[in-house]
């Protein structure tokens, strides 16, 4: 009995210090950089919505387009000692058919039909949506308010689809620093 022990303890010490034998050593490698920061803070219109208000639907029908309703992205506390412009991507839903250049309302029982809402950027440039299509701004230090046209426009060609109704929609933009 003695001597199966012997051998038990003699084969589990052999195994221990075999696995200590092999052990591996593995290199952590790590990256990165400081930087500079870019702009602190991004708000579209300072929080508010972009409220169309009540537009008529004889203008509408009568341009194909409503008038243009101004709204700001601001980015505040820009830093240009590192990235000197602003990349902005843009998406939401849209009508089919509008090439991806008019947002389609947020269907509801009571919304408007024939109608959707296209963006141009302050040099005049249609936004589109969805693709891979960026919009470069330069950047100054401090704040940069960057200021939009937002339009109703109809969607069909016979004004006959154009139903007066609710107008809810929503897009997203995403910014980028180069």
């Amino acid at each position: 009995m003695t001597n199966k022990l012997s051998t038990y303890a003699a084969v589990l010490t052999a195994f221990m210090l075999s696995t200590s034998a092999y052990a591996d050593t593995t290199v952590i490698n790590i990256y990165g950089s400081v930087r500079a920061p870019t702009c602190s803070a991004v708000t579209a219109n300072n929080g508010h919505p972009v409220d169309f208000g009540e537009v008529d639907a004889r203008l509408l029908r009568m341009y194909g387009y409503s008038t243009p309703l101004q709204f700001d992205i601001i980015l505040e506390n820009c830093n240009t000692e590192t990235y000197s412009n602003a990349v902005f991507k843009f998406s939401a839903n849209t009508v089919p058919n509008s090439n991806d250049y008019h947002i389609q309302l947020t269907q509801s029982v009571d919304h408007a039909k024939g109608v959707g809402i296209a963006l141009k950027d302050n040099q005049g440039r249609d936004i589109a949506f969805n693709n891979q299509t960026s919009f470069l701004y330069p950047l100054t230090d401090g704040d940069n308010n960057l200021t939009f046209d937002a339009f109703l426009v109809s969607t069909g060609n016979n004004w006959d689809t154009l139903v007066p109704g609710l107008i809810a929609a929503q897009a997203t933009f995403t910014v980028s620093y180069s």
